[in-house]
């Protein structure tokens, strides 16, 4: 009989597992650290803290934790470690923590509903994480919505959102705000340009990419998540050398809840706007130009010259690590061109610019990325709409269900978009029925320590506190804002017909730069001035040169170009030669102070009004206009004119692509004939300017024959005045014994302000009469000794300096005019002498200008001895030149 059959008798060998190894050097590396993992684990274990998400995020949940914390421990409510404060003490924690919570701004009395709604999330996220089991039902949720709801309508919480309503900024209210902020730099000076280059490059750079403000910049909690220059990869197309052939790839590394993951950046495609109109919202060349004014590139011909010579044709940054948006420093000139910017820099940048423009809108950064979806939204259909989208249409095609379209797979297989779109939006300008009003300009007036001071007294803050204070400040410029807002609304308004090229401030700007680089340099606000014409000729096509010397406009201006009769206006033709040589580079046909002035003897010649023909250059003349120009307007240099090369390193940027700095000369705004480098003389001159209309104004037949000139005046006497002070002066030192200025002096105006201040005597020479000086000194002359009051008494103005000067001027002047002789100037040589002077002090002026040019001490002796019958020895010598400090003093 056989055996029974048994299956466990049978022997099968062990089968070998595939993956068997899988591992094994991970394994071994971590038996071979056993000792060293197990301490750092447990060290990671004890250390452990909530980390989830941005920091503005972490930021969040600690905040809530830390306050339901602390009022469980002040009001001794029990918390169990495990399951966490119930239902209840979180209800009770909600009533109290809203009576404590202020709303954001100066008029929000109570929170927003949804504030403490979302901040109650991030309490629940947080106490997930801090106790292992806490958990609350539907029941005791619902509960708590009931008690927000419940203070919501007890009026302790706002329902709504907080700003009255959502704003639209498209490319169109963009180009506006745009154009309006580099034109009042233009007409109105400014601090730095390289801060109105670079708050125009943030707004238009949003625009373009219509991203949020943080994926530009350095958000909250971050240190070096933002976008830098090696981001800006700029490419020449094959065959194409110029700035407007440049194609721009922007790489978005930093995108909101993508900042940390790898790989995951996005690329919006650019290309130049060849429109000049469009100059102003071009982030191309607004690009270029930053890039050059703070040395990312050395020039335009060196970047694209080796652009063109590289296999990938791309423009090489010499700084690729810098951020894009660099940071602004508080009142400074300069640019911390190695730090990023906050992301409120976006915000209060933004801000500037639309108050520029006059836009009756509160506007943060995000009002331009929405502005930029409606006009995505609202484009015209064309061939040039966006292709390389993903559409359920692709989707279907390639297989995809609907949740994969959905979830964006879809988007992830097509990848990014191919083709510009921000070209298409720039040039079809659309106005949304959304977009804000637009008035006139708003003029920010500073706040004087008074104003500060009683804002803070009536609202019980400490006017001593510098935060109290400057948060005071901001209060007070908010409300005004808001007041400007309501009354720009409520004023009548004629429309408007200008169009962007000529479009200019909102309201007419009285103050005009002169440079020697500015196309609107000359130009005045109403006075009706020829236009410059910009366009060349087909048949004579503008030269090009390679030379380093071109200007901005070398390759715009043709001196054959005329202008006349509002149109075009004749050029002289030796304005016309002097001009060529300028456009041609023959420097050395020109004189030392013609190649100095440059452009503007073009300017002399030809007056014209075009105030944004800067702005509407061709593309590499824009460029190279606004990387040169470097006018500044600061008061600190206005009070060391005499030092001030030794000043402007350390008040305004220097080097690079810029040109040496110049002051920003006022001009006068009611006679147009007034301008001076410093305000103050400015506002002086405004007070007794009677304007274009003044009686004495009148017409101005006799002209100026000396070559160049043209000056037209009224009188003979005028024109006199005119050739002697300008046209046979000659250079000089001061001739006074004793003088140890040995400056040359070039014009009339600086020997004769020389003279009345370092050569006025005091006769005879005084003691200080200040009560209490113990100065021994005897003062000889007034200058020192209004140092000397200003120094040792702090007496700075003259009013205050008065009653310790010697005899009043103002008694001696009516003295001596009530015993002067009318009489004519006995030294002669010019039609001027033959006057008849009424007054003592006119003949004295006289003396003191013109080609005599005399001490004001000598003019004052003439004039008394000159009141006798017979003039003295004295007077005779100085009529004759003997007297040493007087040699040559009426030379033609």
């Amino acid at each position: 009989m056989d055996e029974p059959f048994n299956s466990s008798d049978i022997e099968i060998s062990p089968v070998q597992k595939r993956y068997a190894n899988a591992g094994s050097k991970s394994i071994t590396s971590m038996r071979d650290a056993l000792f060293e993992d197990r301490i750092s684990s447990k060290k990671r274990l004890h250390r452990l803290t909530d980390t989830r998400g941005a920091p503005a995020t972490q930021y969040g949940r600690s905040l809530w934790l830390n306050r339901i914390k602390s009022y469980t421990t002040n009001n001794r409510i029990p918390v169990d470690p495990q399951t966490g404060p119930d239902h209840v003490t979180i209800i009770r924690f909600i009533d109290t923590a809203v009576k404590h919570i202020k709303g954001r701004g100066s008029e929000a009395l109570v929170p927003l509903r949804i504030s403490i709604k979302k901040g109650i999330l991030s309490l629940f996220a947080a106490l997930v994480f801090e106790y292992p089991k806490f958990n609350l039902s539907k029941h005791e949720c619902a509960r708590i919505d009931a008690v927000i709801d419940d203070l919501s309508d007890e009026g302790k919480l706002s329902r709504g959102r907080r700003r009255e309503k959502f704003q639209w900024i498209g490319v169109s209210i963009v180009e506006k705000m745009c154009r309006c902020w580099l034109q009042a730099a233009l007409d109105e000076g400014c601090l730095s340009w390289d801060i109105i280059i670079h708050k125009a490059l943030t707004v238009v750079l949003q625009s373009a990419l219509g991203c949020r403000g943080g994926e530009i910049t350095l958000s909250k909690g971050y240190t070096a998540e933002y976008m830098r220059w090696s981001h800006m990869v700029m490419k020449l197309p094959p065959n194409e050398n110029t700035i407007d052939d440049i194609q721009l790839t922007c790489l978005l590394k930093f995108e909101k809840k993508k900042k940390l993951d790898t790989n995951e950046d996005r690329d919006v495609p650019l290309k130049a706007l060849r429109d000049p109109s469009l100059n102003v919202v071009c982030p191309i060349k607004l690009l270029l130009i930053q890039a050059l004014r703070s040395g990312n590139i050395l020039s335009i011909d060196d970047a694209l010259t080796h652009a063109s010579y590289r296999h990938d044709r791309m423009i090489q940054w010499l700084h690729p690590e810098r951020p894009v948006i660099p940071q602004l420093n508080k009142c400074s000139a300069f640019i911390a061109w190695d730090l990023p910017a906050p992301t409120g820099q976006v915000n209060r940048t933004t801000q500037d610019l639309g108050l520029m423009a006059g836009i009756l809108a509160s506007l943060v950064s995000h009002d331009v990325r929405r502005g930029a979806f409606r006009d995505l939204a609202n484009m015209r259909s064309s061939s040039d709409l966006p292709v390389g989208v993903a559409t359920k249409e692709v989707a279907r095609v390639i297989g995809h269900s609907s949740g994969s379209y959905l979830k964006g797979t879809t988007d992830k297989y097509v990848g990014d978009v191919e083709q510009d779109t921000y070209t298409a939006r720039a040039e079809q300008m659309f106005a949304s029925r959304k977009a804000p009003a637009i008035g006139n300009k708003y003029k920010k007036r500073r706040l004087t320590k008074g104003e500060i001071t009683t804002y803070c007294k009536e609202k019980n803050v400490d006017p001593a506190s510098k935060n109290a204070r400057q948060r005071a400040g901001e209060a007070i410029h908010g409300q005004r804002k808001l007041d400007w807002m309501e009354s720009e609304k409520n004023q009548d308004t004629t429309p408007s017909t200008t169009s962007r090229a000529s479009v200019s401030t909102p309201s007419t700007a009285s103050r005009s730069t002169t440079s020697s680089l500015s196309i609107s340099s000359r130009s005045s606000a109403t006075s009706p001035t020829p236009s410059l014409i910009v366009t060349p000729t087909d048949d004579e096509p503008l030269p090009t040169t390679d030379s380093s010397v071109n200007t901005a406009l070398t390759s715009l201006i043709d001196p054959r170009l005329f202008l006349l009769d509002g149109n075009n206006a004749v050029i002289e033709d030796t304005a016309a030669q002097r001009l060529d040589s300028i456009i041609y580079n023959n420097i050395e046909d020109l004189g030392e102070d013609e190649q100095a002035m440059g452009l503007d003897i073009f300017l002399e010649n030809v007056e014209q009004n075009s105030k944004t023909s800067i702005l509407a250059l061709p593309g590499r003349a824009f460029v190279e206009a606004f990387s040169k120009i470097n006018i500044v307007r600061n008061i600190p240099l206005q009070g060391h004119i005499k030092s001030i090369h030794q000043h402007f390193p350390t008040h305004c940027p220097m080097g690079n692509s810029r040109d040496y700095p110049t002051l920003f000369v006022y001009k006068c705004g009611n006679c147009h004939d007034y301008s001076t480098q410093s305000k103050n003389n400015l506002e002086v001159h405004e007070l007794v300017c009677k304007g274009e209309d003044r009686k004495d104004r009148q017409e101005r037949p006799l002209i100026c024959e000396y070559e160049g000139c043209g000056s037209a005046y009224a009188s003979s006497k005028a024109l006199q005045v005119h050739v002697d002070s300008a046209h046979c002066w000659e250079p000089r030192k001061c001739n006074i014994p004793g003088c140890t200025n040995d400056r040359v002096f070039r014009t009339r105006t600086d020997l004769s302000n020389h003279l009345s201040h370092y050569h006025h005597p005091i006769e005879p020479p005084m003691r200080c009469s200040f009560p209490g000086c113990t100065s021994t000194t005897l003062w000889d002359q007034m200058h020192k000794y209004k140092q000397h009051l200003k120094l040792r008494h702090n007496l700075a103005v003259l009013a205050a300096q008065k009653p310790y000067l010697p005899e009043d001027i103002s008694l001696r002047k009516v003295s001596a005019a009530a015993s002067f002789q009318p009489t004519a100037c006995f030294i002669g040589g010019s039609p001027a002498c033959k006057t008849i002077w009424k007054r003592p002090e006119s003949l004295t002026r006289h003396l003191t200008k013109g080609i005599h040019a005399l001490s004001l001490e000598e003019a004052r002796k003439i004039t008394r001895k000159r009141n006798h019958e017979e003039p003295d020895k004295e007077a005779e010598s100085l009529v004759d030149g003997e007297d040493d400090g007087l040699e040559n003093v009426h030379t033609l």
